[in-house]
Parts: structure tokens; sequence; C-alpha cells
């Protein structure tokens, strides 16, 4: 007889594939015709960011240093759905390039239940501005219903990107508005930021604290 438990481990790894997903949509649904309207005018927010993403941070590995520690970052064209609080039915990636493109199709996006996308994309915006706030790097935290390993936060009580590790590098998870969440974890500052371009190895300096600005 010859051995199943390839096949079976398969099968298994299938089904757990298909309960993500499933578990997935059931936090998302379809925008009612206002909220159509609303989302279609953050379109060109939505360009702006990717456009932003696509130059500063696709292709490179971004280095986050405090006084004590760094912070390997690398942010990949399917992270960028969960920044906007989005599900395209196309697929991540298929959303960032319609992104970039600034070809999306309404009709293929679903927005989270508990209305958080609309708090996501009122903010989204200031990522272009990420490197003239003042920033901090927290560890493990938890906002709402997600937990995190680190987060670049702003000082202020602005915004915050949620990182989740993986090995010695962090990648992005989501996008959170600040403005009404008081207890969110502090950190270290962030005195410097820099870019590795993952193919020709050359260093951009994007944020030094010796800037009077950051």
């Amino acid at each position: 007889m010859k051995p199943i438990y390839k096949k079976e481990g398969w099968l298994a790894a299938r089904f757990f594939i298909l309960g993500q997903i499933f578990m997935k949509n059931k936090q998302y649904r379809k925008p009612r015709s206002g909220e159509i309207i609303r989302l279609s005018r953050y379109f060109k927010d939505i360009n702006n960011v990717a456009n932003y993403l696509q130059r500063e941070f696709i292709n490179n590995t971004i280095f986050v240093k405090t006084k004590t520690e760094q912070l390997g970052l690398n942010i990949n064209k399917s992270n960028y759905m969960h920044l906007c609080g989005i599900l395209y039915q196309r697929g991540a990636k298929d959303f960032f390039e319609d992104a970039l493109s600034n070809k999306l199709d309404l009709a293929s996006i679903l927005i989270k239940k508990d209305g958080s996308t609309f708090s996501k994309l009122s903010m989204l915006g200031l990522i272009t501005k990420l490197f003239d706030e003042k920033l901090e790097l927290t560890h493990s935290g938890k906002y709402l219903y997600l937990q995190f390993d680190h987060s670049i936060r702003t000082s202020s009580q602005r915004f915050a990107i949620a990182l989740r590790d993986r090995g010695t590098i962090s990648y992005p998870i989501s996008f959170l508005n600040l403005r009404y969440e008081q207890r969110f974890p502090r950190g270290q500052k962030i005195e410097n930021i820099y870019a590795v371009n993952k193919q020709t190895h050359r260093i951009k300096n994007l944020k030094n604290t010796n800037n009077k600005k950051n």
C-alpha cells in the first residue's frame, strides 16, 4: 500500500488556508452606496501613497534605529491592502498595482465590518510625511483585537504602523489611527532611518534627527 501521509498533509494545509480565507472574509463586507462615494474620494490618497511606497520602500530593506536597538523592515506590494483596511477580491498584489496606476475597481473592494476602513483611509495620506514626523519604535502591544510585535508611531497622538516579526525582519500588518486611542504604548525615539536597495545595496538616508525638522 502506498503511503498517504503526503496527501493527507497537503489536504490539511489546503483546508487550513481555506479556513484562514473564510475567517478573513467574515471580517469584511460590500460597501453600501453612500460608502462607495466615500471610498472613491480616497482614491487619490491611495494612489499617492502607493507611488510613495514604490519609490521609498519597495525593493528596499528599511533599517530603523533608536539609541539602543535596530529593526529591519520590509514592505511588500501585498502589504498595502492591509494598511488601507481593504480586502480586494482580485488579490493583494493586484490592489497595489491597480492603486499605482489609479485603476482600482470599486466592485472588487470589501471594507471592514468594524468601521475601521474609513478611520485608516482618513489618515492614510500622512504616510507620505512619515519622515517629517517625530517617531518612536515601540515593542509588542495590542490595539483593539490586533496583536503586534513592534510599531512605528508618531510621538504625537496621530498614527502608527503595526509590525509583525518574521525572524530578523519585520513587516507591516496594519495602519492605525491613534487620535482616539490614548493607551497605545510609547517607545524609544527613532534617531535614524535608512534604506538599503536589495539589488544594488546602495544606502539612502531617509531620516536623521540631526535635521531640526525631525
